[in-house]
C-alpha cells in the first residue's frame, strides 16, 4: 500500500507541474514571419529548440534575458535596424533593474500592420539604443516599451509614465496591441540610426539559455548564476519555491495535502522581484 501511495504522489506532483507549466504566456499574432527563417549555417545551434521561443519568447523577461541581447534569426541574417534613443529612458523602467547587470527591455514595433521585435539596450556610459528585427526602412513605424512582466507599456520618452494594460489581452489580442502602439507608441522617425550596439555586440560573449542564445558582456560564471535565478512568474516556478511536503497518508490525504497546501501556497505567493 505504501508503494502505491508513493507512486500516486509522484503522479499527482507530475500532473501539477505539467499543467502549471502551460500557464506561461506568449504573444500571439502576426509578428513578421520572415523572422522564423534561421540561416542554414546556424541551424545546428538550434536543432533542439523551439523556434518561436527563440524569436519571441514569452516577452516576460527572465533574469537571463535582461543581461544581454537575444540572438534572433534577423540578427543572424544581418536584417536589423538600430536607433539611438533618449537616455535616461523612463524612470519607472530604470527601477526594474532588479539586478545591477540588467541592460535590456523588450519593445514592440508596428509598421504597416506588421509587428517586429524590439530590444532596448542601455549601456553603462549613459547611452541607449533600440534594436529592431527588420532592416528595411519602416514607414510610419512606432515603438512601444514593455515593463518586465508586460503589465505596463511606455512611450520612449524621458518623462514617460507607465500605462497599465490587460496582460492577457496584450499577449493574445493583436488588435489590442496595435491600438496601444498607435496610442502610446513613439515614432521611430524621432531617432537617428546608430552602429554602437552592433560594434559592442561583436565583443560580447555568446551563451546558450533556455530561450536560445544570449549575447552579453557578462562572463560565463556570472551568466550561469543569473540563469539559476527563479523569477516566480508562473505557478510552476512558484511551486519550485515552495517547501514541498509529500504526504504518505492514504490517497485522499495525499490529494488534500499536496494540492491544497502546496499548490494553494504557490497560487497565493506573489511574483518575486529577482
Amino acid at each position: 500500500m505504501r508503494k502505491i501511495q508513493e507512486i500516486v504522489s509522484v503522479v499527482v506532483v507530475a500532473a501539477i507541474f505539467s499543467s502549471c507549466a502551460a500557464t506561461n504566456m506568449r504573444f500571439n499574432g502576426n509578428f513578421s514571419q520572415a523572422n522564423l527563417n534561421i540561416p542554414k549555417e546556424y541551424m545546428k545551434n538550434y536543432a533542439n529548440k523551439d523556434i518561436s521561443k527563440i524569436v519571441l519568447g514569452d516577452l516576460l523577461i527572465e533574469p537571463f534575458d535582461s543581461v544581454g541581447v537575444k540572438e534572433t534569426p534577423a540578427l543572424l541574417r544581418g536584417e536589423f535596424s538600430v536607433y539611438k534613443v533618449p537616455f535616461p529612458f523612463p524612470e519607472e523602467l530604470k527601477n526594474e533593474r532588479y539586478i545591477p547587470e540588467r541592460i535590456k527591455w523588450y519593445a514592440i514595433v508596428l509598421s504597416q500592420g506588421f509587428e517586429y521585435l524590439g530590444q532596448l539596450v542601455a549601456f553603462g556610459d549613459g547611452e541607449t539604443e533600440l534594436l529592431v528585427d527588420i532592416a528595411k526602412a519602416l514607414k510610419n513605424a512606432k515603438a512601444l516599451l514593455l515593463s518586465t512582466m508586460a503589465e505596463k507599456v511606455y512611450s520612449i520618452k524621458l518623462d514617460a509614465k507607465g500605462v497599465n494594460v490587460d496582460r492577457g489581452r496584450l499577449m493574445a489580442d493583436v488588435a489590442y496591441r496595435k491600438d496601444l502602439i498607435e496610442k502610446y507608441g513613439t515614432n521611430l522617425s524621432e531617432f537617428r540610426p546608430s552602429n554602437k550596439l552592433i560594434n559592442e555586440i561583436s565583443k560580447w560573449n555568446r551563451f546558450d539559455s533556455p530561450r536560445g542564445y544570449i549575447l552579453t558582456p557578462l562572463d560565463e560564471k556570472r551568466f550561469d548564476e543569473i540563469v539559476s535565478i527563479n523569477p516566480g512568474y508562473t505557478y510552476s516556478q512558484r511551486l519550485v519555491g515552495q517547501p514541498w511536503v509529500i504526504s504518505t497518508n492514504p490517497i485522499g490525504m495525499i490529494l488534500q495535502d499536496v494540492i491544497a497546501n502546496n499548490v494553494g501556497a504557490a497560487m497565493g505567493s506573489p511574483n518575486m522581484k529577482w
